[in-house]
């Protein structure tokens, strides 16, 4: 199992220590993870919070959509 491009959207903030990062840099560093630690990082990306996988601490920031109710 891979994680892929289309797993991180665009709407998700994502940072590794701290330090906000990219797609690639993510694929990057998911490379040599286990299939457990894919999934805990996707479910990571789909439900937002902090996560710690091999000693680096990701935090994922779901931007929700403005609503307006229409009167």
């Amino acid at each position: 199992m891979v994680l892929r491009k289309q797993s991180i959207r665009n709407i998700d903030e994502v940072t590794i220590n701290g330090l906000k990062t990219t797609k690639d840099e993510i694929l990057h560093t998911s490379m040599d993870w286990v299939e457990k630690e894919i999934i805990l990082f996707k479910k990571l990306l789909s439900q937002g919070g902090t996560c710690k996988i091999r000693n680096n601490t990701f935090r994922v920031s779901k931007i929700e959509p403005i609503r307006t109710v229409a009167n």
